[in-house]
Parts: C-alpha cells; structure tokens; sequence
C-alpha cells in the first residue's frame, strides 16, 4: 500500500516494518513530515492502530469473522477511546484556528501513534494549544491492547482496575453482596487482581522515582517528566523543544540517557523481568544450577 502511495521500496519496508512493529523509526529526521501525503498518513495511521490490537485475537478473526473484535472487552475500549480522542482533539484545534479537514488529519495520525506507542510524528504537536497535548500524554499510560507490540500499562489492565474500584464502591454501599470481577466473560480472580494492581502502582512508582531523577542532573521538569513517560511507555518523543516532536535526546546529560535507556528497557520487559535481576534470590537459584 505504501509502494501505491509512492514511496520506493526501502522507505515502503523501513515503514511498513517501524509501523506493524510499533517501533516508531523513519528513514528520515522529519518522520513523517517527510512526505507530506495523506495517503501514507491514513496508511500508516491505520497500520499503527491495528498494531496496537491483541494479535491473537486477530486470529480469532480468521477464524470466527470479525465480529469477534467488537465482542473483546478490550478492543471495544481501544476502539472507543481512539474514536474519543481523534473527536476531541479534532474539535479542540478546530476551535484553536485549524481548519477542521487538517485538525482531523493530525487527529487522526497523532493519537494513532501515540496509542500504539509507535511515535511517528505528522505535524508539530508542540505547538497545539494544551487540552489536545493533555489528551495525548494520557496515553503515555494507558498504552494499546495486551498481545500487541504496543508498551504502555495495557488497557486491558485499567478494565480490570476499574471494575475492581466499581465492585469496590459496590461492596461498600452493600457489605452482604459479592460479586466477581469480570473480563470477557472470565471471573479474574482476586490473585490475579492483585497482581494487576501490583503492576500499576510499580510503574506509576518507577516514573515518580526515575522523573525526579533526571530532574537531579539539571533537566527541566517537562523534558524530564514527558522524556521519562515517553521512554517507560515506548513511544519515542516527549514534549518541548528538547525531546518534542522536532527534537532529540541528544542535548539531555549523559547521567541523564543512562537512566532513561534503562528506563526504556524497563517498559519494553515490562518492568518485573528486568527488576528480578536485583533479586537476591534469582542470583541464589541460578548458583544451584
């Protein structure tokens, strides 16, 4: 598709591969910008968002048809939260002085690519007004789908969060009644639970702690907090000038880069597979071998 869109066939497989792979790298230092199409905009924006879904749940479609995707809990709120946002932002830079054919244009790529955590850039994000850019750093967070290619917290995982602090208030207005929590259908039991909510507090704790850190060695806070987020979650560029849409994290101190690239490595592993490495314990087991 990007070969009938006119790119040649490096820049059509270096982007095809950065887009299914959510890793975010263009051949070129202007991203996206580069091209200044629309159809490689509307290619890749929906190559990006349907890398953010769960693959395995992509063969269910093979299988069963593609009704399955609007019967997955989390597809449906990847879907409604990515039709919510393109709405919003588009609405927010229309009333900002875009035209609204360009502010959905930008909408519609910018929040595909941060959702999936795929970091292409389209246009100059730092120079929205700040409700749109609020609603892009949100998913720094929430990330895309579990069995994607996508980082992030998974939104899977703010489901089952949410329904947990419902059955919560629930509880609490009627002691007597117990209910499950639910998700697709399966009762999540309460280990489960436990381990979801372990998860979200280690990644909230490890940005709190890694932030102020970078802000240690002379960093601005919003470099430091976005190039942190932006590194946790995967997606590449922060916010300002130094690691925004038009910049790099070349200028940051070299203190500064060590963390984050460990940073980085901790969100791709999803944190635990890299932090049992300071366990005691791992190290103690692995002398027995």
């Amino acid at each position: 598709m990007l070969l009938f869109c006119g790119l040649d066939l490096y820049d059509a497989v270096v982007h095809a591969i950065s887009a299914v792979g959510t890793g975010g790298f263009s051949s070129y230092n202007d991203s996206i910008v580069h091209f200044k199409s629309l159809s490689v905009e509307v290619v890749l924006g929906c190559a990006m968002f349907f890398a953010g879904g769960n693959f395995s749940l992509y063969f269910k479609v093979k299988r069963n048809g593609p009704g399955v995707l609007l019967k997955d809990d989390e597809f449906r709120c990847y879907l409604f939260m990515y039709l919510t946002l393109v709405t919003l932002v588009t609405v927010s830079l229309a009333a900002y002085g875009f035209s609204p054919f360009r502010g959905l244009r930008e909408a519609f790529f910018q929040v595909a690519s941060f959702v999936s955590t795929t970091g292409y850039v389209s246009a100059d994000f730092d120079q929205w007004p700040t409700f749109p850019k609020l609603c892009l750093m949100l998913l720094y967070f929430t990330g895309a789908c579990a069995g994607s290619t996508s980082g992030g917290i998974k939104i899977s995982r703010f489901i089952v969060l949410a329904r947990g602090v419902k059955e919560g208030v629930v509880k609490a207005l009627h002691p007597q009644e117990s209910r499950p929590i639910l998700f697709n259908g399966h009762k999540i039991e309460n280990s489960v639970f436990a381990l979801v909510l372990s998860f979200f507090f280690t990644y909230i704790g490890i940005f709190v702690l890694v932030s102020i850190a970078v802000v240690s060695t002379g960093v601005d806070i919003q470099t430091a907090v976005t190039a942190v987020l932006a590194c946790l979650s995967s997606i590449g560029p922060g916010f300002g000038p130094v690691v925004g849409a038009t910049g790099n994290f070349a200028p940051l101190p070299s203190a500064a880069k060590l963390m984050l690239a460990f940073t980085m490595l901790l969100g791709r592993l999803e944190m635990y597979t890299l932090l049992i490495l300071f366990h005691r314990k791992f190290w103690n087991g692995r002398s027995r071998w």
